[in-house]
């Protein structure tokens, strides 16, 4: 672990995250999940017990952000990207905080096809963020944030374009 000062903002980045304990993850006022392998994240987060400390943070008022694979773990279903799975990890579950949603990031519009078959075979919505979109969810809503707009596609695969500043129920 690091600890970091920069212009006022503390934080610190973990490489031991089974050293965490729910009551350590109370001081902080965010925690961001970075990229990387989907599969692997997954499998660390599990296998620290993060996972359940990570929720029950969020569900005592903590703000969590994720970037890449740290947004994709957050949804339905961690199979929504291309990562190589080269450490065979069969749960394709994700942590579901996103009400059924599934997330893919990097998304360009040439995947739009494979997109909309992954919701139909799935039966379950995705919401599909270029590198110029996110989106923020609080209270039942999410407002789409960045330049470009969240892509959503429902499970019978109808697609739908969520500008930026516009907020949709999730």
């Amino acid at each position: 672990m690091q600890l970091h000062n920069q212009n006022n903002i503390k934080f610190e980045i973990a490489d031991d995250l089974a050293q965490y304990q729910f009551e350590d993850l109370k001081k902080f006022d965010a925690i961001y999940i970075g990229g990387g392998n989907t599969w692997n994240l997954m499998q660390e987060l599990r296998n620290s017990d993060f996972s359940q400390k990570l929720i029950k943070y969020l569900q005592n008022g903590g703000v969590i952000y994720g970037g890449s694979a740290g947004a994709i773990v957050l949804g339905k279903n961690i199979d929504t990207h291309d990562d190589e799975n080269k450490i065979n990890f069969e749960d394709i579950s994700g942590f579901n905080l996103l009400r059924d949603y599934s997330v893919a990031c990097h998304y360009t519009n040439e995947q739009s096809e494979r997109f909309k078959d992954w919701a139909i075979s799935h039966n379950s919505p995705i919401l599909c963020l270029s590198e110029e979109s996110g989106f923020i969810l609080e209270n039942g809503f999410a407002l789409c944030l960045g330049n470009k707009p969240c892509i959503m596609y429902l499970a019978n695969g109808i697609k739908k374009e969520i500008q930026p500043k516009e907020s949709f129920e999730i």
